[in-house]
């Protein structure tokens, strides 16, 4: 489950949109069927792994429990969370909502940090953090 595509981790900086747009638009550029990633990074935001989560046209799996389990294996301390809508839907559907929303939970007893959920549609970038949805 641990992948590292064409990005090498222990080099990406996820401080700041640029640098995750940087670290993410790459996996999902033209790509006909979701996928659902989770950048597990140490206090600094320097990306230390990787879950990457291939699904279909229409669904990625978003297990919250293996992103949560290899966090605390990893003594991250910050989650980014990032997938893709083929379909160009720009907003984030209700799976998306409270899937952030149950991995937000599940972080703030850890003291992991939440940083943002990205949902690349096409050219463009949803923040859920930007849009307001996370604490």
């Amino acid at each position: 489950m641990y992948a590292f595509s064409s990005v090498d981790p222990f080099n990406v900086s996820c401080a700041g949109t640029k640098a995750c747009d940087d670290a993410f638009f790459p996996l999902f550029a033209g790509r006909t069927t979701e996928m659902a990633v989770a950048a597990l990074c140490n206090d600094r935001l320097e990306m230390r792994a990787m879950l990457m989560f291939q699904g279909d046209e229409t669904f990625a799996p978003f297990p919250v429990s293996s992103v949560i389990s290899a966090a605390q294996e990893l003594f991250a301390s910050a989650i980014i969370l990032a997938h893709n809508h083929p379909s160009g839907l720009k907003e984030p559907g209700p799976y998306d909502l409270e899937l952030t929303r149950r991995v937000q939970l599940c972080c703030e007893p850890l003291d992991i940090v939440l940083v943002d959920h990205l949902i690349y549609a096409g050219d463009y970038r949803y923040s859920f953090r930007q849009h307001g949805l996370l604490d």
